[in-house]
C-alpha cells in the first residue's frame, strides 16, 4: 500500500485506480492458472473464457476495490504450483501469502493438507506458509497481538442476509459462532474422507467443492465473497458457468448498482444456485472413477 501510495503520488493518477489495477492483473493471472488447471484435471477449458467476464470478480476488482480476487490468485497459484509438481515449499509460501490477504483462505486450508500424501510434505507447506504469514505481519503482532487475535480471527460477516439465516431470520449470536465453526470442521472431515481414498481427486476439484461448501452454509456472508466462486465453477462446464454467472450477475448488478442493502429474490435464486453446485462437488468428490 505505501508502494501504492508512492506511484499515486509519483503520477498524479490516483491511489483508486493503481489499487484496482493491481487486482485486475492479478485476475489476468488467475485465468492462466485455471486454464492450465482445467486442462490437467481434464475440465473443458473454453469454459476459462466465461471467467474472463466473470460478474463477481470484474465489479470486485474493478469497481468495488476489495482484496478478495488477489486472495484467490495467490490460491490458484499454490494450487497450479502444487499439483505441477514444483517445490512444495514455494506452493506453502504463496498460500500464506493468501492467508496476508484475507484470513478467509483458511476454507481451503483442509484440502491442501490432506491432499499432500506425507506428514514431510505437509510441513514443507504449512510451516512456509505460517512463516511468511507471521513475518508479514510485523510488527502489529508484536505490538498488540490481542487486538490481532480479536480483530482478524475473530471478524464476523453480517448474519441474516443470505442462506439459511435470511430464511429463519437469524441474526449474529451464539448460533452463527457455533454453526461458522462446525462449517469449518464439516469441510475439514470433507477433505479427509476424500483424501483417505487411495483414488485422489485434482486438488482444483477440491477446492472448488470447499469454496462452494462454504458459501452454501455459511452464516455469514458478503457481496464481496461471491467473487471467491467464479474460477471453481467452470468444472461444471460452458452451460453450468454461463448459469451461474447469470444469477451471480444479476445480483451483484442489483447489489452495486441499484440497491445495496436490499435482500431480494436474486440473493435466494443465487444462493439455491450455489446450494445445488456444492451438491454436484460433493457427488463429484465421492464418486469413483471407473
Amino acid at each position: 500500500m505505501r508502494f501504492v501510495g508512492f506511484v499515486a503520488d509519483a503520477t498524479g493518477i490516483p491511489l483508486r485506480f493503481w489499487f484496482r489495477a493491481i487486482t485486475s492483473v492479478a485476475d489476468l493471472g488467475s485465468v492462466l492458472f485455471v486454464y492450465r488447471l482445467a486442462i490437467a484435471a481434464g475440465m473443458n477449458p473454453r469454459a476459462v473464457i466465461l471467467y474472463t467476464v466473470a460478474p463477481a470478480t470484474t465489479i470486485i476488482s474493478g469497481y468495488h476495490g476489495n482484496t478478495d480476487t488477489l486472495m484467490i490468485f495467490f490460491v490458484l497459484l499454490s494450487c497450479y504450483l502444487a499439483e505441477t509438481g514444483r517445490p512444495i515449499w514455494l506452493a506453502g509460501l504463496v498460500f500464506g501469502m493468501a492467508f496476508n490477504i484475507k484470513i478467509a483462505a483458511i476454507i481451503f486450508a483442509p484440502a491442501f493438507f490432506f491432499y499432500l500424501p506425507s506428514i514431510k510434505r505437509r510441513l514443507w507447506f504449512f510451516v512456509p506458509a505460517l512463516t511468511i504469514f507471521l513475518a508479514a505481519s510485523l510488527p502489529y503482532i508484536a505490538l498488540d497481538p490481542a487486538i490481532i487475535i480479536r480483530e482478524v480471527f475473530g471478524y464476523r460477516s453480517v448474519a441474516g442476509r443470505w442462506g439459511w439465516t435470511r430464511i429463519l431470520g437469524v441474526r449474529r449470536g451464539t448460533l452463527t459462532s457455533v454453526s461458522g465453526y462446525a462449517l469449518l470442521a464439516g469441510i475439514f472431515l470433507v477433505s479427509w474422507a476424500v483424501n483417505k481414498r487411495e483414488e485422489r481427486k485434482p486438488l482444483f476439484t477440491q477446492l472448488g467443492a470447499a469454496a462452494f461448501l462454504f458459501m452454501a452454509l455459511t452464516p455469514g456472508w458478503g457481496a464481496n465473497y461471491m467473487a471467491w466462486l467464479d474460477p471453481w465453477v467452470i468444472a461444471l462446464g460452458l452451460g453450468g458457468t454461463l448459469l451461474y454467472y447469470t444469477y451471480c450477475g444479476a445480483l451483484m448488478i442489483y447489489l452495486y448498482f441499484v440497491q445495496h442493502n436490499e435482500a431480494t429474490v436474486l440473493m435466494d435464486a443465487c444462493w439455491v444456485t450455489v446450494l445445488a453446485i456444492a451438491y454436484i462437488y460433493l457427488r463429484t468428490l465421492i464418486k469413483r472413477t471407473a
